[in-house]
């Protein structure tokens, strides 16, 4: 009975999972890049490019997606076996609603592991090629700002200098009109350089074109030095890759698995100049990287003691449950990286805290459906 009973429940959900999936990701892609995508194309962006971008962006969306489509599924799927009375069968037979529930709670916990390996895996190359076409497609409009180009420079993490470029090809890892500055111990500025190109070569490390050095001798006096082409200069460092710059440009840390997140923000408390609201609100998004695959057994817990009734319900009441739903989710959990960024309470506990709320909310709803 137990075995014949998980078949089914499984069964029962897989179907609007996936409905649910391509539903909430047409959704999130038409809400919140169709007019980007759009404008794009009629600014002359070609179609392939405007699709490929589309493509790229969609993985970002999936993992948000595959934890609501749970909730959709649960609802959708309880709701019609309550309406075939097969609940009440299952219970008749001796069935517990608990072990109704272990079903739902496998396939949560399943869909949550895939919503984690895909965070991981899957999202961060699609994101990083997405923000090099957006930088691309912005310096072919034009719309790339002069200057835009920060990296802060470290020796054994501590923070000794400064280069901006004006422009980048991020296709080719090179930069162009790069000036510098380096401080010695005393942080006082101690070496200028510009250089006409800066590129990362083959061998994975930095080689500037061009360069024109300014020294400060210890007397006060500017010595100025022209060189060809070179490595970092002696007594400099660029310990950066290309792909620092692009996680630069990212606007959210969910793009970013957790070992690169936890990189970057490493690399952001040393930057004296980054703002600590935004390193809060980066750690918050790191230990989101667990929470919000674990909304997919928050959210198939809830959902089913929701929609198990004695009367009859209507599609449409689930599909409107399970948008109510997700509001009241996401509102708490935006609150909590609020409360985060303020440092009212600490980034672990606003990422799991909703989680915890969830689970506690899903407790009660058994308890009373069970009595």
């Amino acid at each position: 009975m137990p075995w014949i009973l998980t078949r089914l429940i499984i069964r029962e959900l897989i179907g609007p999972w996936l409905f649910g999936v391509v539903l909430f990701t047409v959704l999130l892609l038409a809400g919140t890049y169709l007019f980007r995508l759009t404008n794009l194309f009629v600014s002359g962006i070609d179609i392939q490019t405007v699709l490929e971008l589309s493509a790229m962006y969609m993985p970002a969306l999936i993992v948000k997606t595959l934890p609501m489509a749970v909730l959709l599924a649960s609802l959708l799927a309880f709701m019609r076996l309550s309406n075939d009375s097969e609940v009440v069968a299952a219970v008749a037979a001796g069935a517990s609603l608990f072990t109704i529930m272990r079903p739902v709670a496998f396939f949560g916990l399943v869909v949550s592991g895939i919503t984690f390996v895909f965070g991981e895996y899957v999202v961060p190359p699609a994101t990083y090629r997405a923000t090099e076409l957006q930088l691309e497609v912005s310096q072919s409009l034009k719309q790339a700002k002069a200057g835009s180009i920060y990296q802060p420079l470290y020796v054994k993490d501590e923070f000794r200098g400064s280069l901006m470029a004006r422009e980048t090809n991020f296709g080719t890892s090179e930069m162009y009109d790069v000036t510098g500055v380096w401080f010695d111990e005393k942080n006082q500025p101690e070496m200028w350089f510009h250089a006409e190109k800066l590129y990362y070569s083959p061998g994975k490390e930095w080689r500037m074109q061009n360069v024109r050095v300014w020294r400060t001798t210890p007397e006060g006096d500017t010595v100025t030095t022209f060189i060809g082409d070179t490595r970092p200069l002696p007594g400099t460092t660029f310990d950066f890759t290309p792909k620092d710059f692009l996680t630069r440009n990212l606007d959210s840390p969910d793009a970013l698995s957790m070992t690169d997140l936890a990189d970057q923000l490493e690399r952001l408390k040393k930057n004296p100049r980054m703002n600590q609201d935004k390193i809060r609100e980066w750690e918050v998004g790191y230990w989101l990287k667990i929470a919000i695959p674990l909304t997919a057994l928050v959210f198939g817990l809830v959902g089913a003691p929701v929609a198990i009734r004695n009367s009859r319900q209507s599609m449409g009441v689930g599909f409107s449950m399970s948008i109510l739903i997700i509001f009241l989710y996401y509102t708490a959990q935006q609150y909590m990286m609020i409360m985060a960024k303020r440092a009212v309470i600490d980034p672990a506990i606003a990422a799991f805290a909703p989680v915890v709320l969830g689970l506690a909310a899903a407790f009660v709803l058994f308890w009373n459906k069970n009595r």
